[in-house]
């Protein structure tokens, strides 16, 4: 696979995409409810659960600093 950088938001999608495939092979209530709270809401283009952005927002940061 190439190098391909992604946009934080991005990144997002694509971690909701892989949860969406892990959900259809393990069958999760909680994973169910979490994928519904990180869904993107047609009306905004945001979370449904706005906290999740600033949780998101805060594992990239953190990401980036452990890289360093």
């Amino acid at each position: 696979m190439e190098n391909n950088n992604l946009t934080t938001r991005e990144a997002y999608i694509a971690m909701i995409f892989f949860l969406e495939d892990t959900l259809t092979r393990i069958k999760s209530d909680d994973l169910a409810g979490l994928l519904g709270d990180l869904s993107i809401n047609n009306d905004d283009n945001k979370p449904m659960d706005p906290a999740m952005w600033k949780d998101w927002l805060n594992a990239v940061q953190k990401t980036l600093q452990s890289s360093k």
